[in-house]
């Protein structure tokens, strides 16, 4: 039974991952949508996290090719237009002056003050006047401080 649950987990979470086409650019960019229509000039698609979102449009000789849920692909080998710019390559991402500050280091400090009330059990002579066993109440205070560093 557990082999049965185990097997359909893994294969339900294998079938979440195909539910989208892959428009794959010629710039390098991965766009994951629902293709709507094919022309010979555009491609009509919505985005896959926002299938009731508008209608986007991609010219064919941006696109290198376009992978369906079922597998089967479409290549586009189209030359850009006469007098259009040829596609640039996506930007390299700026350098970062300091790459350990970049990352999320941070250091905190803390200052505290805790007071609390005890309570101890005298446990002296019994002399027959008052409750045994008697307490005693006694106010302590703690100086708390702390400091953390990390990424």
């Amino acid at each position: 039974m557990k082999k049965i649950l185990f097997l359909s987990f893994f294969l339900l979470a294998s079938f979440n991952g195909l539910t989208q086409d892959f428009i794959i650019l010629k710039n390098g960019t991965k766009i994951e949508a629902k293709v709507v229509e094919i022309s010979s000039t555009t491609v009509k698609y919505k985005l896959f996290t926002q299938p009731d979102g508008p209608l986007r449009v991609l010219q064919t000789y941006e696109i290198s090719e376009i992978i369906y849920e079922d597998g089967q692909y479409d290549t586009f080998n189209v030359p850009p237009p006469a007098g259009t710019p040829a596609a640039r390559p996506p930007r390299p991402p700026k350098p970062v002056k300091d790459a350990f500050l970049s990352r999320g280091f941070f250091i905190d400090a803390t200052v505290g003050v805790s007071i609390y009330r005890t309570k101890q059990v005298y446990q002296g002579p019994f002399d027959g006047t008052g409750p045994w066993p008697y307490y005693e109440y006694g106010n302590r205070s703690n100086l708390m401080i702390g400091m953390r560093m990390g990424t």
